[in-house]
C-alpha cells in the first residue's frame, strides 16, 4: 500500500464527527478519488460516506 493524500470538505467532516458516539472513528479508504466510509465503533449499525476533494 502506497501512502496518499486526501482532503474532505471540513463542514461535512465535522458533521460526521459530531454524530460519532465515542472517541474513535474508523475510516475505510479504497483510493484518494473514491468515497470514504466512516464507521462508528460505538454503533456498528451506522455508516457515513464522505466524498473526497481533489488536493
Amino acid at each position: 500500500d502506497e501512502p496518499f493524500e486526501i482532503g474532505f470538505n471540513a463542514r461535512y467532516l465535522l458533521d460526521v464527527a459530531g454524530q460519532i458516539t465515542g472517541e474513535n472513528a474508523a475510516f475505510r479508504f479504497a483510493d484518494p478519488a473514491s468515497p470514504t466510509l466512516v464507521l462508528d465503533p460505538g454503533d456498528p449499525g451506522v455508516q457515513y460516506v464522505l466524498m473526497p476533494l481533489r488536493v
